[in-house]
């Protein structure tokens, strides 16, 4: 069964902001990066119970979890489980203020 995996367009802007920051001292480290998220974005579609939840108080976010990126622990995504997969909202660096910055998605 293919489980299915959406990304919202701010998530994709995230990951790219976080490439072109990586890249400009590491473009093997940012390359990494992509390919790990991708991973754990395929590995969370299979089994979305995987992520800690994450309070948040506004309703249409009640189900919103989030998974460090693997060998990118300060690299979060914030998902939320839909039907046969999850949808990517944000991903974020963990010491942003991480309540504001989801909350301007709202």
């Amino acid at each position: 069964m293919s489980h299915r995996i959406v990304k919202r367009r701010r998530a994709e802007l995230d990951l790219l902001e976080h490439y072109l920051f990586i890249g400009q001292d590491n473009l093997d480290a940012a390359d990494r990066l992509i390919i790990a998220a991708e991973l754990d974005m395929r590995r969370l579609a299979e089994h979305p119970a995987l992520g800690q939840t994450f309070p948040l108080k506004i309703k249409r976010f009640s189900a919103l979890r989030y998974w460090p990126i693997k060998g990118f622990p300060n690299y979060l995504l914030f998902y939320v489980p839909v039907a046969h997969g999850i949808e990517i909202v944000r991903i974020l660096y963990g010491t942003r203020d991480l309540a504001t910055a989801l909350r301007r998605d709202d």
